[in-house]
């Protein structure tokens, strides 16, 4: 565990008889059991072969017909539904929640709650061929994609507005450099990936703003946002208003050097003001811990939540691990 405070500035074959069916063209020419019934010597290693693997593995015939029904076909987003069953790294887990692009599930005997984006990770999600057809979904729960804005390869811009987006509208921001970008109706979602030295201003998300493989960037939250995740980036920053402090998560794996500073407020001319080098005296500053030891970096389970709490300021705590049993989440803090 790792606390903070806040800072003041900062898967039948018969007896003896193989369980194998030989062809002939007459009968003349199958093999013949001797007396004591014994399978002729060709086929008694087959046999011994055969229960040897109906021991291990249930019998032959039961087995095969229970890989066929776990065959397992890519995922699509359609395919996700709350309680639905799904396959993430070939293991069954079920849906708790669906915020695209971000899938949460809980691995089926586990009560620990993990979470991947579908787009940087779509990969990983599988379910079982027929299952869409087989499965009764709750049609309902289905979210369908939002609708897409996107800001690909800007480098060098000084003032990147985004026009047109809506509630309906996610935020893709990808592979920019040493650019300002401003996003002021309201967004779905923000996504950002390969950014380094990226400036977004942004009033408010109905659902996450996610980076990846980021680096040097600042986000300027004036209004809300529930969730900030962040993967495999280095040193970004996150300003938000004091009164987003009591709300808002943050995410973090594989993510060294990112900071929150908290302001009274988040404004367009605060933004520009630091822009422009001014040093500001923010009202709280947390550094977020980086998932590592001294030489020694945690494998990709490891996720670390951030939140706020009145009582303690910031603390950060490791919340997912694949070496970890469920037992040892049964005191582990709810992140909302």
């Amino acid at each position: 565990t790792m606390e903070g405070s806040p800072m003041t500035p900062v898967d039948e074959s018969g007896e003896g008889v193989p369980d194998v069916s030989i062809e002939t063209k007459d009968a003349e020419a199958q093999p013949e059991l001797d007396t004591t019934g014994a399978p002729p010597r060709g086929e008694a290693k087959q046999s011994d072969e055969n229960e040897a693997k109906a021991d291990s593995n249930g019998a032959v015939d039961g087995s095969s017909d229970s890989k066929a029904q776990l065959q397992l076909v890519q995922a699509a987003w359609e395919d996700f539904s709350i309680g639905h069953s799904v396959y993430v790294r070939d293991k069954k887990a079920e849906i708790r929640m669906l915020d695209y692009p971000l899938v949460y599930w809980v691995y089926e005997g586990e009560t620990s709650e993990k979470h991947r984006s579908f787009i940087f990770d779509e990969e990983l999600f599988k379910v079982e061929i027929g299952a869409r057809f087989s499965e009764k979904v709750d049609m309902s729960s289905i979210i369908d994609e939002p609708l897409c804005s996107r800001i690909y390869e800007r480098e060098d811009e000084d003032d990147v507005e985004v026009e047109g987006a809506t509630p309906k509208h996610t935020v893709e921001i990808k592979s920019c450099k040493n650019t300002n970008i401003s996003i002021l109706d309201e967004v779905y979602g923000i996504h950002m990936v390969d950014c380094k030295n990226v400036t977004v201003l942004f009033n408010s998300l109905i659902a996450s703003c996610e980076m990846t493989n980021c680096s040097n960037c600042k986000l300027f939250c004036m209004t809300e946002c529930c969730l900030f995740d962040i993967q495999d980036s280095t040193s970004n920053t996150i300003c938000i208003g004091i009164k987003l402090l009591n709300t808002v998560l943050f995410s973090t794996i594989k993510t060294e050097g990112s900071q929150i500073l908290a302001y009274k407020s988040v404004t367009t001319e605060l933004c520009e003001r630091i822009k422009d080098g001014e040093e500001i005296e923010s009202l709280i500053e947390y550094k977020i811990p980086a998932a590592t030891e001294e030489g020694e970096s945690y494998d990709d389970g490891i996720e670390l939540r951030t939140k706020w709490t009145e009582a303690e300021g910031f603390e950060t705590k490791v919340v997912e691990t694949k070496e970890l049993s469920p037992s040892d989440f049964e005191n582990d803090f709810d992140p909302f």
